[in-house]
């Protein structure tokens, strides 16, 4: 796979994007002034919920394209580590995500058309290109978020293949013992470094949407929370507290999914060579020295995601931002 920034599908992307930025731009100025126009704070709060969910169409010239040749190079890496596995182990390393992909496409279609559709009942006057512009949000609020999780599925099921290989292999005692040690050592190397490119490959594009949906989750709970106060009983209610719980779930599992792996890589790795040190022992000087390095490169070597060097991605991230939205017990908690 190779990037080519005057290809023609690059520029097929540049063109089209720049006329949905242009609509969504439209829509969200139609869309601001009818929010001006409202005396009910709730629903000017959810016209403006409408005008940041759009945000994201804005955001993929910003940090998606940036990150190009990033995520071509982190792909391509993928072949390499498969290369690796099949030198050392003899084998295919198959993650077979194919059934799970499909499923998830199809979901994300059927929500893009729902929303795209329920937009355009409520909201008549609404052009082809607005309803573009809401499909395509409503994709990129699915698919990125899916494609994440996979990723992390495939990294997890990628050091769990590694570890049954090295414990079938290592538990073999013979003069090619060190040399597998030595080589397994090299292909959990490029798994943690794989691992980590996953968030400097696409720490823009994933750290924006993280940011547009918190903000999205906090403000939904905002307006449900008026709505309740004021005692409003109308489908502005259901639908914010379906998009709180929606952006809220995005933003859980991309840092649940994330501490996953680097649980798997790390943790559960280092684990396995102890199980591995205990039931089939170095049988001599130099094999010990190759396990005790291994353990040591895994505590040296941190398997933390990151966005770019911005933020670690885990629970903690998703608990520190759940305290922006409480001043008072992040205060106190701070103390």
């Amino acid at each position: 796979m190779t990037f080519q920034l005057l290809s023609p599908a690059m520029i097929y992307s540049f063109a089209l994007l720049v006329l949905l930025c242009f609509r969504t731009y439209v829509m969200q100025a139609k869309v601001w002034q009818k929010a001006m126009k409202i005396d009910d704070f709730s629903l000017s709060l959810f016209e403006m919920i409408k005008v940041l969910f759009l945000v994201p169409v804005h955001l993929v010239p910003l940090t998606h394209w940036p990150e190009i040749r990033k995520k071509v190079r982190y792909l391509n890496r993928w072949k390499t580590i498969q290369e690796e596995f099949r030198n050392v182990t003899g084998k295919k390393l198959v993650t077979d995500l194919r059934c799970i992909s499909i499923l998830a496409v199809i979901f994300a279609i059927v929500i893009c058309v729902f929303f795209t559709s329920s937009n355009f009942l409520i909201k008549s006057y609404l052009s082809i290109w607005d309803l573009l512009s809401i499909m395509y949000c409503s994709m990129i609020t699915t698919l990125l978020p899916i494609t994440w999780s996979l990723s992390c599925r495939s990294f997890i099921l990628a050091a769990r293949l590694i570890e049954q290989e090295m414990s079938l292999h290592l538990s073999w005692f013979g003069p090619q013992r060190l040399r597998k040690i030595q080589q397994f050592k090299m292909l959990w190397f490029m798994l943690n470094k794989q691992a980590r490119d996953l968030g400097e490959s696409m720490g823009l594009t994933f750290g924006g949407l993280i940011l547009v949906f918190f903000t999205l989750q906090v403000l939904c709970c905002y307006a449900f929370l008026f709505q309740l106060i004021i005692e409003i009983d109308d489908v502005h209610e259901i639908l914010t507290v379906i998009c709180s719980f929606v952006f809220g779930a995005i933003v859980y599992f991309q840092c649940t999914k994330s501490e996953e792996v680097s649980r798997e890589i790390g943790m559960n790795f280092k684990r396995s060579i102890e199980m591995i040190k205990a039931l089939s022992p170095p049988t001599n000087e130099d094999e010990s020295i190759e396990i005790e390095g291994f353990l040591q490169m895994i505590g040296r070597h941190s398997s933390v995601i990151n966005y770019c060097g911005f933020s670690d991605v885990n629970r903690r991230l998703y608990i520190s931002l759940k305290m922006q939205t409480v001043p008072g017990k992040r205060k106190a908690l701070t103390n």
